[in-house]
C-alpha cells in the first residue's frame, strides 16, 4: 500500500510540492475508480432521477480499498494546499477549513485500516494501521493536542520500522514504508 502511495505522490505533483496538482490527479482517479468498481451513485444514464447510493459492501473489497486511499490522499492533498495558502482566506476560517480537510483524511484513513483489518492480510493490516495512526496523529497536532500526536505518532513509526526490517516484505515495500517513517519524524519531534 505505502509502495503504491510513495508512487503516486511522487509522479502527480508532490516531488515539487504542488498539493493541488495532486488532489485534481486523485479527483480524476477517484471517478474513474468508483466507476470501474462499481460505486458510482446513479445507474449508468441516469440523470438527476433519485437513484438509491451505491453499496460498498457489494463491491470488492480491493476496490473499496483503493477508492478509500484515494479518498483519504485527495483530504490530505486539499489539506496540503490550505495550509500552503492556495485558499488563502481569513485566518479562522482558513483553520476551519483545514481542520475538516485533515478530520476527513483521518476519518478515510480509519475506514482503510478497518478495511485492511476485514482482508485479513497481516501486512496489509499493519500497513492500514500505520496509514490510520500518522493521519489520526497529524489531526491531533492539527488540533493542539501534542500529548496526543505524539504516541500515535510513535506507534505509526515503529509499525513502520516493523514492515522495514521484515525480511518476508519485497525491498521496494521497505524502501516505502522507510520513507514514510522519515516524512513521520519531524512532526513525532515537534511534538
Amino acid at each position: 500500500m505505502h509502495l503504491s502511495l510513495l508512487s503516486l505522490r511522487l509522479s502527480h505533483g508532490l516531488s515539487f510540492s504542488s498539493h493541488s496538482s495532486y488532489r485534481s490527479y486523485l479527483s480524476r482517479r477517484l471517478r474513474r475508480l468508483r466507476r470501474r468498481h462499481a460505486l458510482t451513485n446513479r445507474a449508468p444514464g441516469a440523470r438527476d432521477r433519485g437513484y438509491a447510493r451505491a453499496d460498498p459492501a457489494a463491491a470488492d473489497p480491493e476496490g473499496r480499498l483503493q477508492v478509500l486511499l484515494a479518498e483519504a490522499e485527495r483530504a490530505w492533498a486539499a489539506a496540503g494546499e490550505i495550509r500552503a495558502g492556495a485558499g488563502a482566506g481569513p485566518g479562522e476560517a482558513r483553520r476551519k477549513a483545514l481542520l475538516g480537510r485533515v478530520r476527513k483524511a483521518a476519518k478515510h484513513a480509519a475506514e482503510v485500516a478497518a478495511l485492511a483489518k476485514e482482508l485479513g492480510d497481516a501486512k496489509l493490516e499493519s500497513e492500514g494501521k500505520a496509514y490510520s495512526l500518522s493521519f489520526s496523529a497529524a489531526l491531533l497536532l492539527e488540533q493542539g493536542d501534542f500529548a496526543g500526536a505524539l504516541p500515535a505518532y510513535e506507534s505509526a513509526s515503529s509499525l513502520l520500522l516493523s514492515l522495514a526490517a521484515s525480511p518476508s516484505v519485497p525491498a521496494p515495500e521497505r524502501e516505502a514504508a522507510a520513507t514514510f517513517r522519515a516524512e513521520l519524524e519531524p512532526q513525532a519531534r515537534f511534538c
